[in-house]
């Protein structure tokens, strides 16, 4: 179990060059509806593409550096839908050792009417905002291909051989793969697997989330910094290469779930928009986290991490299930429970007894962790360390491997089949150079 306060700060995946509602404040724009989707790419560095722009009114779209100046603005652009927007950059992308790099697409407002942008480098007074009052913006990690590489050699992870004995369902399968560097250069690369069955199909770092929301109105601007920040989040671990699922528990006796395992982004931010607008009083915490396990057995993907993000004021008004019973079904499913709440001291906790707190029950649990929802700003904590536990959880089904040319090791991972029913699945290891299949036979129990 891991306790962090606001002073502790995993590992950043992408730094948030606008966030929240402090960008822009002061700017007398009416918000409206728009949207950008700017996806992760490979680029000669010069310019870069935004997939798509729905501006409200005419403006333009800028790339927003990790600095959060801009480097690059598109020519006029009318209200309505646009797709492939080039963006020509002022300086090219840095060629040396910094490949990747974090860029923001951002609607920027056409101040004076001319359809001509004024040249400054400061976004902030320009930000063309959304009907939810925060920027129309989107982040991608963009890739400079370069011919250095060339000079520099090139690594080569080459599988040399897959193993995966016959085990009984319930038992832990071991998958093991020897993989050799045969390449010219060091390097660094993700090993993964997926299991593919009659019914059964996983990918490499698949992930299921259920978040479990407090309806009652205290929480109304917590849950709205969910809803706003899951693009950023899902941006997050699509950077890592996590394939995620969400749904959405409500606490609001009875508890119910607001929406199933899906996908779509778009769909869970209205799921949780729909929270928003309900309101409520009495929460039965436990209840509904009993709720969110059982989804994982009934509409989870076979072997994929689960993971509840639980976001609360307060204690559980009921006791039951206990915290011991709910922190062995977490044990049993594997579940990561990720607990965001206040304090056991602070106003909203401190009438709770710790039997129906929730930092006790992450305590309690293999795979729990909490974090102080009402210290710090809850959104970066949420788009930073909350989503780098989930890309964490999710390298349970790959392994980072590092090896100098020439050089070799076998990676191993560890299955638990017991939700697997018992027939013979393919199993393939991959890097990115290499892909090899076997198969793994998991017989009655």
């Amino acid at each position: 179990m891991t306790t962090h306060s606001p002073t502790q700060v995993g590992v950043v995946l992408v730094a948030l060059l606008l966030v929240g509602s402090s960008v822009g404040l002061g700017v007398a724009q009416q918000p409206s509806e728009g949207s950008i989707t700017f996806s992760n790419q490979v680029t000669a560095g010069d310019s870069v593409t935004v997939a798509s722009v729905t501006l409200p009114n005419g403006g333009f779209v800028g790339i927003v550096d990790e600095n959060g100046f801009l480097i690059g603005v598109s020519p006029y652009l009318s209200a309505g839908d646009h797709s492939d927007v080039t963006v020509s950059l002022d300086d090219p992308l840095d060629e040396g050792s910094e490949l990747d790099t974090d860029l923001k697409a951002v609607a920027l407002r056409d101040v004076d009417g001319n359809q001509q942008f004024d040249g400054t480098t400061d976004p902030h007074d320009q930000l063309m905002l959304g009907a939810d009052g925060q920027p129309i913006s989107d982040t991608a990690i963009v890739t400079v291909e370069t011919d250095e590489a060339d000079e520099r050699g090139t690594a080569n992870f080459q599988i040399q051989s897959v193993s995966a004995p016959a085990v009984s369902q319930g038992d832990t399968a071991t998958i093991s793969a020897a993989v050799r560097n045969t390449g010219n250069a060091s390097g660094t690369q993700n090993v993964s697997y997926t299991l593919e069955g009659e019914n059964v199909t996983t990918g490499a770092s698949a992930v299921d989330i259920v978040f479990v929301l407090d309806q009652s109105g205290s929480m109304a601007d917590d849950n709205a910094v969910v809803r706003r920040e899951l693009r950023n989040f899902t941006t997050q671990l699509e950077s890592e290469n996590v394939d995620v699922q969400y749904a959405v528990v409500s606490m609001e006796r009875p508890s119910s779930v607001v929406q199933n395992f899906t996908s779509d982004v778009g769909t869970t931010r209205s799921a949780i928009e729909q929270v928003l607008q309900a309101g409520g009083g009495t929460e039965d915490n436990f209840e509904a986290l009993a709720l969110a396990v059982s989804l994982f057995d009934t509409s989870g993907r076979p072997n994929a991490q689960s993971v509840i993000i639980d976001v609360t004021g307060e204690g559980s008004n009921v006791a039951q299930p206990s915290q011991t019973d709910l922190s062995a079904e977490f044990n049993r499913t594997n579940t990561t429970y990720i607990a965001v709440t206040p304090a056991a001291n602070q106003s909203t906790m401190k009438d709770y007894p710790p039997s129906v707190q929730k930092r006790p029950l992450a305590n309690m649990t293999e795979s729990g962790t909490w974090f102080n929802l009402v210290e710090g700003d809850f959104g970066d904590r949420f788009t930073t360390q909350i989503a780098q536990t989930v890309v964490d959880v999710s390298r349970r089904n790959q392994r980072r491997l590092q090896l100098d040319a020439g050089a070799s090791e076998t990676v191993t991972f560890q299955v638990n089949t017991t939700d697997l029913p018992p027939e013979t699945y393919t199993v393939t290891v991959r890097t990115e150079n290499d892909t090899v299949t076997t198969t793994l036979t998991v017989g009655a129990a």
